[in-house]
């Protein structure tokens, strides 16, 4: 779940993550953290591409 709450005048952006929260004070924080995730599944898509393609 992502849900923006106002913090001294600049939008914080949190996502609830099991029982912990975490939380991004500008966009470039989350603007990283969604290129880091978008990174990892590049790399796992990689992955599981050269492995079908060894399996056939």
């Amino acid at each position: 779940m992502v849900f923006f709450a106002p913090s001294a005048g600049w939008f914080r952006v949190c996502r609830q993550v099991s029982f912990s929260g975490r939380c991004f004070l500008d966009t470039y924080s989350l603007a990283l953290e969604v290129q880091r995730i978008a990174s990892i599944n590049l790399q796992a898509s990689a992955r599981l591409w050269r492995l079908a393609q060894s399996v056939f």
